[in-house]
């Protein structure tokens, strides 16, 4: 057991300390974001009534219909609940169960990937009230930046300002 005692060098002494990681508590439901989330957020993605499950669907994450109600996601099981973090550069990374939201290296994909590669950085940038636009920073195609779309299903697709890719974030 462990007790108190004058100060000793010898090795019954010597304590280790290891840092803990606690798991942010999901909420029982998402209110639309204004603002880009923060380190520790968890949040769903939702473009119009779709809103994203971590299921795959081919190249593709699958969806669900979002029930929202006075801008308040509903959030269901299969719905993906996204732990964001941001790392050096101030790029977010999403993971969904200890996975990887990442897109595929010229677009045209999205998974969640065991490992995080330099497809799992994102950049989150407002597009007017409760909108953003949620961009590769790596993917590439033909010059063209990836960013997350929406087409019968979550994928990343050239970077466009259209419907498709203005996501909520609850």
């Amino acid at each position: 057991g462990f007790t108190t005692y004058g100060h000793n060098t010898t090795a019954a002494y010597q304590m280790q300390l290891f840092g803990i990681a606690a798991e942010p508590e999901a909420p029982a439901g998402g209110q639309l974001m204004t603002t880009a989330p923060v380190a520790g957020d968890v949040i769903a993605i939702v473009n119009g009534t779709n809103a994203m499950t971590g299921t795959a669907s081919g190249k593709k994450l699958a969806s669900e219909t979002a029930t929202i109600t006075d801008g308040v996601l509903t959030l269901t099981e299969t719905l993906a609940q996204l732990i964001v973090s941001v790392d050096a550069n101030g790029y977010y990374i999403f993971t969904v169960d200890g996975k990887y939201l990442t897109s595929g290296a010229t677009g045209n994909e999205l998974t969640l990937t065991d490992a995080a590669s330099d497809y799992s950085l994102w950049t989150v940038e407002a597009a007017g009230e409760g909108i953003f636009y949620i961009k590769s920073v790596n993917a590439n195609y033909n010059g063209k930046p990836q960013s997350l779309e929406y087409y019968s299903g979550f994928t990343t697709y050239g970077h466009n300002t259209t419907a498709a890719y203005q996501m909520q974030l609850f």
